[in-house]
């Protein structure tokens, strides 16, 4: 109902889930994607703890293989997320760049400016869309910077409920489009 609606009254709105919320289950994935094919919207997979990364990219790739417009979130703290950007720009899926809330077990001290900054170092040039997402003003200046010089398409994704006054001005002289994230449903 969430995406039908998103589908009828926000144009260029798209619905954001965490794949484990639907227990990586095929058949509600087939379920979601087909209701965003249907209503012309993306569907985006939010990343999630690390354990979780290869099944939400094998949910990723499958729902892209229907023919939905699909999209994903590449945290900064993680090593494997360059190689997954540089995957994800080969689909054709649409990233969104985050200093990511989990941390990788593998190199748990991993600096998340400087892994946000190598993700779109990848994506530049390559990728068809990036959602810059932090409310770090300095990380979405250098972000927006990089990516124009390449050419890529990109906008600035901002929490709601958090302090955007400066980026939203900054957004404004560098002429790039401002998306408020929403979180719905229970925690």
């Amino acid at each position: 109902a969430l995406i039908e609606a998103i589908g009828r009254r926000l144009p260029g709105a798209y619905a954001s889930i965490k794949a484990p919320a639907l227990g990586f289950n095929p058949d509600l994935l087939a379920a979601v994607a087909e209701s965003a094919k249907a209503g012309g919207i993306l569907l985006h997979f939010d990343s999630h703890e690390r354990l979780t990364r290869e099944t939400t990219l094998a949910c990723v790739e499958a729902v892209a293989a229907l023919g939905v417009a699909t999209g994903l979130t590449l945290p900064g703290r993680w090593i494997d997320s360059v190689e997954d950007a540089a995957w994800a720009s080969r689909l054709g899926i649409r990233a969104r760049v985050v200093k990511g809330e989990w941390a990788d077990p593998t190199d748990p001290g991993r600096d998340r400016r400087k892994g946000f900054l190598a993700i779109v170092d990848t994506l530049a040039g390559r990728a068809p869309a990036v959602a810059v997402a932090t409310h770090d003003a300095g990380l979405v200046r250098e972000s927006v910077a990089r990516l124009h010089a390449a050419g890529t398409p990109c906008e600035i994704e901002l929490l709601h409920g958090l302090p955007r006054r400066e980026i939203v001005e900054f957004a404004r002289k560098a002429h790039v489009p401002v998306r408020i994230y929403v979180p719905f449903g229970a925690a």
